[in-house]
Formats: C-alpha cells, sequence, structure tokens
C-alpha cells in the first residue's frame, strides 16, 4: 500500500526505516492513505551480504505484487527470511532459496523439486535433468541449457543446500522461474552487488 508520514523527515529519528517491523494505522478513503500512527515493534541491522540479499528481498516483493493485493503467507514468509538475514548474514542463500518459493508459491506458481514434469514420477537421483518453464523439471539427455542431476534437485527438495551443486541449481531454477513473473529488466539490486563484488575484487588484487 502506499502512503504518506506526514512531518517525519522534520523529526530526527522518526523517518521510517527499512528491515523493520511497525504497527501502522492508516487514515483515508483514498488509494493514497496517510500515516496516522507508526509504532516500531521489531528492527533488524542488515549489513554485508545479508543488506545485499534483503534488498534484493524487497524488490521482489516491489517487483511482483500489486497494489493492495493479499499474497498468501508472504508476511510470515517475509518476517521468516530477514530474521535469517539478521540472525546470521554470513549464509544468505538457503534463507533467500526458501523465499522465493515462498513468492512462487503465493502468486500460483508452483514448482516441485522431486517430480517430473512430464510424467509426475518421483525423480530417480541417477538420471539428469533440465528445467521447462510452465512444466518444472524433465528429463532428457539431449535437451539444451543446464543440466542437474536427480539427486541434487531431491536434497533442494527438503531444503537441503549443504552442496555446492545444490545451491548452484537451486539459484539457476529459481531465476529461470521468476525471470518471466518478474519482466526482463534488470534487478537494482543486483546492479549494486556486483558493483560491490568488482569493487572488492580491485581491492584485493591491490592489496597483493
Amino acid at each position: 500500500m502506499t502512503a504518506i508520514a506526514k512531518g517525519v523527515r522534520r523529526k530526527p529519528g522518526h523517518a521510517p526505516e527499512p528491515f523493520t517491523r511497525y504497527r501502522i494505522a492508516l487514515a483515508g478513503r483514498g488509494s493514497l492513505k496517510t500515516v496516522a500512527s507508526l509504532e516500531m515493534e521489531q528492527q533488524f541491522r542488515l549489513a554485508g551480504d545479508a543488506l545485499y540479499a534483503g534488498m534484493y528481498v524487497n524488490e521482489l516483493l516491489m517487483r511482483t505484487s500489486r497494489p493492495s493485493e493479499s499474497l498468501d503467507g508472504m508476511f510470515e514468509a517475509y518476517g521468516g527470511v530477514i530474521w535469517d538475514l539478521g540472525a546470521d548474514g554470513s549464509d544468505v542463500e538457503p534463507a533467500l532459496r526458501r523465499f522465493e518459493l515462498h513468492l512462487l508459491h503465493a502468486l500460483g506458481y508452483e514448482l516441485s523439486f522431486d517430480r517430473d514434469g512430464d510424467s509426475g514420477s518421483r525423480l530417480e537421483p541417477g538420471v539428469m535433468y533440465h528445467f521447462e518453464p510452465g512444466k518444472g523439471l524433465c528429463s532428457g539427455r539431449h535437451q539444451a541449457g543446464s543440466q542437474f542431476r536427480g539427486s541434487t534437485l531431491l536434497n533442494i527438495a527438503t531444503g537441503n543446500f549443504r552442496s555446492r551443486e545444490a545451491r548452484r541449481a537451486a539459484k539457476c531454477i529459481l531465476r529461470e522461474a521468476l525471470e518471466p513473473i518478474l519482466g526482463y529488466r534488470p534487478l537494482k539490486s543486483r546492479e549494486l552487488l556486483l558493483a560491490r563484488s568488482l569493487a572488492d575484487g580491485v581491492q584485493e588484487r591491490a592489496a597483493t
């Protein structure tokens, strides 16, 4: 929802901050509301990779939701991912992948990591699969694009992201699944993370 918080810029410390849960009362009959009251309930200080991950999560929600639209379970899912990022920002990928799956489900796109998109049968650990938008994970040795081992996909289905293969596969598949929903305009959060990574690389080379 869109709302105006009058006068907060003139009061130091009163401006609403990101990654903070507020209890808000809104007034007004039109689509643009006025904030009648704003009470902070919980705040998270994100830094480093966790900060960029939080920006990415916010951008996903802004790009995929419509004004006044209710997405079932997303308030809880958002609170969960921000909690995870704030609790331990050293490993952000599992939290992001779980959130992306929640978001796809809330938007009506069901993605199964343990069922063949063609036959509906359970994935075979030793078989290679590829992702087809609109269908899911399908077997096929001669398909173009990335291939993923069934055992890796089954790990993702159980929430096991410990292996490098599972992380790479989940990131690749979920990015491809979200792309038609997000559109092909680049995400600003990814551009900022890339710029930071490049800057860190320059500093590292200068130090060696």
